[in-house]
């Protein structure tokens, strides 16, 4: 295990699968961040300027890369895989529906503000070339957007995992680069005709409205968390699949996010200056024909991006919808999926060309509590040991029967659920919950369904013998972890100690700075964001 911990990205990456997992995830991610951020970053830019562009924008890529490296390091500790058992094993169940609340409003709301942008964008592309029928485009392009609901988003919502979106994801990043070049070219050709006209090179422009909008969109232009999570599970077994999603993250954020937006943003402010609209395909770019080809084009990377959001939306909602979720399941996801599609045609079409509010809103409420507001309370409970993880045995307590780790110690431990299929799960009392050396399960443990939000299946198990040794520290009432190295005949359930979760810091200095400090940080950043959004609503 030892050997494991230690394991480098590039022994890591020597395996195909693992090679596949870092690739496919980046690429799903990279669909999932951009989304219509991607339209907004050169009004920002035009409005602080290159200096300080580029500052706060660092500022907001580095912070959401932490919090998403917390939450992977929360997950981790406590043997959860979604911000569901992570937020139950924190906080309990009040805690946990605030956290659902919070994703679901952002990304409802990021559906209802896509989906609108993707009609507007179509319609307006349509437009500069032909003069399409006003049934089309009439009401912000109201059937363009019930036909690309049809056509596109619904059918690539229903593969059963997020890193399957993949190669959307490489076909959409293409047409964002291919926006991203064309702006590049034709400031260089024009020869930056903004600078010399009085755009800031170290200050922010003038007026203060532009600067507070400027800080809005930086502040939610790097979310990935509420996507990021649910991918947990579909990493390789153990710390290298933390280790792969975690880089998949940077790489996603710190590298094509930051990238795109940077080169975005700013040489579209050195084009257009104060011109610089808050949708970017609003400016003149160029012959109306690649006006109307990157409006179309940028229209269906939105239209793209718009199922790994609804992804983990259908999680929460299944987790409210009553039933056992191993009944018909395929049927419960259809039903699911349309449900939410339903729900964003109908706000969408009752209200077009209400995008930019709509975003707004979401954001400054449900990113603040999703990606700011969760990781860093979650960290201050585990860190303190005040989580209810940490507190408390759990009874009746679940634990799975098959292991959650490969027993290859190579694979690097524990981390996350095994493929569905091949759970199955047992409730067991604590009296019952003892493994004998040999590791095998009791064969009176009870089938257990919870109703709760997983894609296992509850069957009854019996002399199930388990390939690790014992089980493992924090449990939760949801979800329970196995643990490589556990002691055979530990009860069930022993609370995670607060020492597991700390980080070895060579000074308490570098702990109190790292740990306690930092974090409070974050959450200011946060919360600054989100103000500054609620400030400019009326003007969006």
């Amino acid at each position: 295990m030892e050997a494991s911990r230690d394991r480098t990205m590039r022994q890591i990456l020597k395996s195909r699968t693992n090679q596949h997992a870092l690739f496919s995830s980046t690429m799903t991610l990279v669909l999932g961040i951009m989304g219509s951020a991607v339209l907004v970053v050169s009004a920002a830019f035009s409005a602080t300027g290159i200096i300080c562009g580029f500052f706060l924008m660092s500022l907001v890529a580095i912070v959401n890369a932490y919090t998403s490296d917390l939450l992977i390091r929360q997950c981790q500790k406590t043997g959860t895989t979604d911000y569901d058992t992570l937020t139950y094993a924190v906080g309990g169940p009040i805690w946990r529906f605030i956290s659902q609340v919070g994703i679901v409003v952002l990304l409802l709301g990021t559906l209802i503000g896509g989906i609108i942008q993707v009609g507007e964008g179509f319609g307006y592309g349509l437009d500069i070339v032909s003069s399409p029928p006003g049934w089309l485009v009439n009401g912000s392009g109201r059937m363009i957007m019930v036909f690309c609901t049809i056509a596109i988003v619904a059918p690539l919502c229903l593969p059963e995992n997020l890193t399957s979106l993949d190669k959307a994801g490489v076909g959409g990043f293409v047409l964002v680069c291919f926006l991203t070049i064309w702006i590049m070219v034709q400031c260089c050709i024009r020869g930056f005709p903004a600078i010399p006209d009085g755009f800031p090179i170290a200050g922010f422009g003038p007026g203060t409205n532009g600067v507070v909008n400027s800080i809005s969109s930086f502040g939610f232009a790097f979310y990935i968390q509420p996507i990021m999570l649910p991918m947990l599970i579909e990493m390789p077994n153990g710390k290298d699949g933390a280790r792969i999603l975690s880089w998949a993250v940077r790489f996603t954020i710190l590298g094509a996010a930051f990238v795109t937006y940077g080169l975005m943003g700013f040489f579209s402010a050195a084009w257009f200056g104060q011109d610089t609209e808050g949708n970017i395909l609003e400016n003149n770019l160029g012959k109306k024909e690649v006006q109307a080809f990157l409006n179309i084009s940028i229209a269906l990377y939105i239209a793209l991006s718009l199922p790994p959001v609804l992804f983990p939306t259908r999680q929460v909602l299944d987790a409210w919808l009553p039933g056992r979720k191993d009944r018909r399941p395929l049927l419960r996801k259809v039903f699911l999926i349309t449900f939410i599609l339903c729900i964003m045609l109908l706000v969408a079409l009752l209200a077009p060309g209400n995008s930019g509010k709509t975003l707004i809103v979401t954001a400054a409420t449900g990113v603040l509590i999703a990606s700011y507001f969760v990781p860093v309370v979650n960290h201050y409970f585990l860190y303190f040991g005040w989580a209810r993880c940490q507190r408390r045995y759990m009874e009746p307590d679940v634990f799975w029967a098959e292991p959650l780790f490969d027993s290859n110690e190579s694979a690097g431990g524990f981390l996350g659920r095994p493929p569905p299929g091949t759970q199955k799960r047992v409730s067991v009392t604590p009296s019952q919950a003892h493994v004998s050396p040999g590791g095998v399960v009791p064969a009176h443990a009870p089938a257990y369904d919870d109703g709760s939000n997983h894609a296992y299946h509850d069957t009854a198990s019996s002399m199930t013998e388990l390939k690790g040794q014992g089980l493992g520290k924090g449990s939760l009432g949801k979800e329970a972890a196995l643990e490589d190295g556990g002691l055979a005949g530990e009860p069930f359930g022993e609370p995670l100690s607060r020492m597991d979760y700390r980080v070895k810091y060579r000074s308490k200095i570098l702990e109190w700075t790292f740990e306690l400090f930092w974090p409070l940080c974050v959450l200011g950043v946060g919360l600054f964001a989100s103000i500054a959004a609620l400030t400019i609503i009326n003007d969006a």
